[in-house]
Order: structure tokens, then sequence, then C-alpha cells
């Protein structure tokens, strides 16, 4: 996934609406904290945004 030709935008697209998923429903079917967070920091590199902040709580991610 990390290598795909040319995919930067339908994988980060991907991902963070895999990202927003797992916030809003992830806790209900019992999505690690971790694959949350993991998430968040994928999305953020195919964005390159370097300063990321996860909230704790909820896992929700935004650019700092």
């Amino acid at each position: 996934m990390d290598d795909a030709p040319g995919g930067n935008e339908a994988i980060r697209g991907f991902l963070l609406a895999l990202h927003d998923c797992c916030v809003t429903r992830g806790a209900d079917v019992g999505v690690p904290r971790s694959v949350v967070t993991e998430l968040a920091n994928r999305a953020a590199e195919k964005l390159r945004i370097h300063h990321l902040r996860v909230e704790p709580e909820t896992g929700a991610a935004t650019a700092a």
C-alpha cells in the first residue's frame, strides 16, 4: 500500500475514511486505539502533515 505508484490521493482518502469510521464506531466493535492512532499517522504522512494531534479520549486526529 505504501508503494502504490500515483496512489497517494486514493490511499489518503481511504485512510481518512477508515480513520473516521474507527473514531466513530471503533469502540463499539473493539478496534484497538493503537489502530486508530496508526491510521491517523499514516494519513498524516500521506498529507505531509508533520504535527498531528490525536485526542486521547476519542482517537480523533487534527493537524496541529
